[in-house]
């Protein structure tokens, strides 16, 4: 189920500079408290938006959107995820991905 995953490279480790400003980057980001305007880029298969933040296109948001399902986890939200990772690869200018879920919940898990 998890095979389309295997073919996203490994990346080499990044550096310890890189990753506090991309920690510091997502922690200036809190979704609860704060309003902020995002930008929606792509809508994959009505299940996955990616966006950004409409005056930083550095940090991007993958939201798994189906709230009326609770974002549960079928054969097609696998496949618009590994879409969604295959996108981000090519964005150079994106620094960090917060994968979040639409709805009271992340995510229930696979809908059997």
């Amino acid at each position: 189920m998890l095979s389309a995953f295997r073919k996203i490279p490994t990346v080499q480790r990044p550096s310890v500079r890189f990753l506090s400003a991309t920690i510091e980057a997502a922690a200036q980001v809190n979704t609860e408290n704060t309003q902020f305007k995002t930008k929606t880029v792509r809508n994959i298969r009505d299940r996955v938006l990616i966006e950004h933040l409409e005056d930083n296109d550095k940090i991007y948001f993958v939201t798994l959107d189906r709230p009326d399902k609770l974002n549960s986890l079928d054969m097609d939200m696998f496949l618009a995820i590994s879409e969604a990772a295959d996108d981000m690869k090519t964005r150079t200018n994106a620094r960090v991905a917060i994968l979040r879920g639409n709805g009271r919940t992340f995510s229930t898990g696979r809908l059997r």
